[in-house]
């Protein structure tokens, strides 16, 4: 699906069509540096946030308010150097300090930061 994301705070939409890659953009560099997604059809909301600068994976919530529709959608954040995708990165060399986002439906089900409680007792977090 076509995406769209944004600097969380920020009204400045930028678009990333099937199979795109783009640079990221901060239109407010004395806000927090969080980017947020949604799928580019109505009724998307915002995603939760993510650090696009933070090494490794982890998954954003998605809904859509029209259809009830929820989505957990995987980033992974790499280092492109690691890949070695001239296309990526514009080289092969591997000093580029290029930072890619892949993003993903998990159809694992699985938050990892999910809390349940199995005791009798009530728990405050």
């Amino acid at each position: 699906k076509d995406l769209c994301y944004k600097q969380k705070g920020t009204d400045f939409i930028f678009r990333l069509g099937i199979g795109q890659h783009s640079h990221l953009h901060w239109v407010d560099t004395t806000r927090e540096l969080l980017t947020v997604v949604r799928f580019d059809e109505p009724g998307w909301q915002w995603s939760g946030s993510f650090l696009p600068d933070d090494l490794g994976d982890t998954q954003v919530k998605m809904r859509n308010y029209a259809s009830g529709a929820l989505n957990i959608i995987r980033v992974e954040v790499q280092n492109a150097d690691a890949i070695r995708d001239e296309q990526i990165t514009g080289n092969t060399m591997g000093n580029s300090r290029t930072i890619v986002i892949l993003l993903s439906d998990d159809d694992t089900g699985f938050v990892p930061n999910r809390i349940d409680n199995f005791s009798n007792e009530t728990l405050r977090i």
